[in-house]
């Protein structure tokens, strides 16, 4: 066998290891199944009648026969899903075929446990230093809260994006951020140069 056949028989081996996926290989259905299709909902018994659950969706009840082809599919889709830290996810308390559907009924959910707790009724009650945390507002206010509460307080302060139109932003420092009478507080230093005040600002605010 001459070097070039060799070369060439190694090649066709090796495409198809390196076409393989690394943890082997995982079944892609051919297209979306049509659920508004009634034979993917019909039947005539309860045992007829499997659970597929949707990623960030509520789960669906299917024919046995197209069980496979449905469940592959959404996990397929699975990992292009980020569902929302809020979004409860729903179980099944009874699958049953009704008038020769497959039916789901869905548990209630339980709501959240109310909070009650002092750092819900006051964002700034603390009772330790290690409890606080700076949140930046618009023009780069400062305001001293609870940890618990500074995601929520980012996130409200995002929303209205605010900072690009600020022309005299806070440049104060943080010193000596502590719990003071179950109270997040610190002082603001003033730096010792100044960047221009009719400067529009662009940059990140700093602590």
């Amino acid at each position: 066998m001459t070097a070039f056949f060799r070369a060439a028989l190694l090649i066709l081996i090796m495409i198809p290891l390196a076409a393989a996926p690394a943890g082997g290989t995982r079944y892609k259905p051919h297209s979306k199944p049509n659920l508004a299709d009634p034979s993917y909902t019909a039947c005539k018994t309860d045992n007829e009648c499997l659970i597929v659950r949707p990623a960030c969706s509520a789960p669906l009840a299917v024919n046995a026969h197209r069980f496979k082809e449905v469940d592959a599919w959404f996990e397929y889709m699975r990992p292009f899903y980020k569902c929302a830290d809020w979004l409860s996810q729903l179980d099944v308390k009874k699958k049953a075929c009704v008038k020769n559907r497959c039916t789901v009924e869905l548990a209630q959910a339980v709501p959240p446990e109310p909070d009650n707790s002092p750092q819900a009724k006051d964002p700034n009650y603390c009772d330790t230093d290690s409890e606080c945390t700076v949140v930046l507002g618009d023009c780069c206010v400062k305001s001293f809260v609870n940890t618990k509460n500074a995601p929520r307080m980012r996130a409200e302060i995002k929303a209205k994006e605010h900072l690009a139109n600020c022309f005299f932003p806070d440049r104060r420092h943080v010193q000596n951020l502590r719990c003071e009478n179950h109270k997040c507080t610190a002082e603001l230093e003033v730096p010792s140069e100044l960047p221009d005040p009719t400067h529009s600002l662009k940059d990140k605010c700093e602590q």
